[in-house]
């Protein structure tokens, strides 16, 4: 039995919508604000990074930047969502909300990212298997909540994965169609979150000496990665494809190389989860229910704006223009977790019809009168 926690507010059901939908700074009742922080500090970070990562690869400025926010961004927003998850069977709502919220705001959106490559002078390419642009997080999440149910059930879930997130860089076939090498290599940080509810993380982290370890690993992982992060590929850090090696035993350094990766992307989030504020932070916690308003948004701006091939873009080169950069790249995430956008596009984000569903399944009768 998982022990309880009596200053813990219940972090929402997979029931409930992932963001919260009202225009009013007020947070929502039921919602726990160390989460809300945590996926905003997530969410802006992935963007940033998305909008000055390249400028920074590009004039080798403030590049370590881009490696020592690696465990605090995707791997992060990997365990916080499986924190959000549940293993109970997909039924009525919960089955639409999977269906709805996530595959058809993925759907929906990489409509939109081909309509706005077309209207550039691009051709129009509808191709859903394919994740366009940092849309493959949506069409992972669809896999990892459809899935989890099923996996729950399985024995040593923990191994397996891990196992699993190693082993399928030797099959090239999987690769980045339908987002499949992503969704089996962060399948275990998923798991991981699922299980930090379970044992109750939040009172786990409520020990004294907890909060001064965490930090000390979180200052020694942004040192390390500045320093050895670029030591390994982007390649590896994205996790689309296989190994590119040409023999078994080429792809031995490769492999380990991920375990590294996954290992310190672990250590990296939970010591970001252990020293966040557990406090409602006015504004910061209302923001931060408005993660994947940031998150979807700025894929849609980024992806179709051309903004990273512009001149101006490609002209900057300095560590006063890359801070610039940066500072407006925070301004703009906090912009869209704003209530204005998200009265604009809550129908995307967080699309509430239910005319293409049914909540209860029609019952499937014996075969011959007898059990199937």
């Amino acid at each position: 039995m998982t022990r309880s926690h009596p200053a813990v507010t219940t972090p929402p059901s997979a029931d409930s919508p992932e963001v919260d939908p009202s225009v009013s700074l007020a947070p929502r009742a039921g919602r726990d604000p160390w989460l809300d922080n945590t996926r905003l500090v997530a969410a802006i970070l992935i963007l940033v990074m998305h909008v000055a990562g390249a400028a920074m690869s590009r004039a080798g400025v403030l590049e370590e930047l881009w490696y020592a926010t690696w465990p605090l961004r995707l791997p992060l927003f990997v365990i916080v969502a499986g924190f959000f998850s549940s293993a109970e069977p997909l039924r009525g709502r919960r089955a639409i909300s999977i269906l709805r919220n996530v595959l058809g705001v993925y759907l929906v959106g990489d409509l939109l990212a081909s309509v706005f490559a077309g209207l550039a002078g691009e051709a129009f390419v509808y191709n859903p298997n394919r994740a366009p642009f940092g849309l493959w997080f949506l069409l992972s999440l669809f896999w990892w909540r459809a899935m989890l149910p099923l996996l729950a059930h399985v024995r040593f879930l923990g191994p397996l994965t891990v196992v699993g997130a190693l082993l399928v860089g030797f099959v090239p076939q999987i690769g980045p169609s339908f987002s499949a090498s992503r969704t089996i290599v962060f399948l275990p940080l998923f798991v991981l979150g699922w299980y930090l509810r379970r044992i109750d993380l939040r009172a786990l982290l409520a020990r004294r000496w907890v909060r001064p370890a965490a930090a000390v690993v979180l200052l020694g992982g942004i040192v390390g990665f500045s320093l050895w992060g670029d030591r390994i590929s982007h390649g590896v850090y994205q996790m689309r494809s296989g190994y590119d090696a040409d023999g078994l035993l080429d792809a031995v350094p490769q492999l380990g190389a991920r375990a590294a990766l996954l290992l310190a992307g672990t250590a990296g989030a939970l010591a970001l989860l252990a020293v966040m504020p557990r406090r409602r932070i006015p504004v910061v916690t209302y923001l931060g229910t408005g993660s994947m308003y940031i998150y979807v948004l700025h894929v849609l701006i980024v992806g179709s704006s051309g903004l990273r091939d512009t001149s101006w873009y490609r002209a900057i080169d300095t560590v006063p223009e890359i801070l610039l950069l940066i500072v407006v790249s925070v301004l703009a995430a906090l912009a869209l977790a704003s209530p204005p956008v998200r009265w604009l596009t809550g129908w995307l984000i967080q699309p509430t019809y239910r005319w293409p569903f049914r909540e209860q399944v029609p019952s499937t009768p014996p075969l011959g009168g007898a059990r199937a």
